[in-house]
């Protein structure tokens, strides 16, 4: 699913797979980037896998880092809605500012929960 996620991203923002957005920590290492984590969780729906998503944003500029948040929470809260073998955002979206990291990069997540219909 993180494949499928950095790409819609990739599409819908000016953000880059593989120069600063990235699925794969140790290529994002030291630098700023957004980093797409998603893992299976228990779905309560028939047919409907759910992902728990992170994207987690790092950027020395804080208003860069606040602003990639805003539009990546807002891309993701207009994701509404599964047909066919799409995906779409289940529930809450939320934004949190998670402070400075240890290369002083200010720090946000986008959390939410992304359905897809079963293969």
């Amino acid at each position: 699913m993180d494949e499928t996620i950095l790409a819609y991203i990739a599409d819908q923002t000016s953000l880059v797979a593989d120069e600063d957005l990235f699925i794969d920590e140790s290529a994002a290492e030291d630098r700023n980037y957004v980093l797409v984590k998603s893992m299976q969780s228990r779905s309560m729906f028939t047919g409907i896998q759910v992902f728990d998503t992170t994207i987690i944003i790092c950027d020395v500029v804080y208003d860069t880092a606040r602003s990639r948040a805003a539009t990546l929470e807002a891309l993701f809260d207009g994701k509404r809605g599964i047909s066919g073998s799409s995906w779409g955002t289940i529930g809450d979206v939320v934004g949190r500012y998670e402070g400075t990291d240890t290369m002083k990069r200010t720090v946000y997540t986008v959390t939410c929960k992304i359905g897809k219909q079963e293969d």
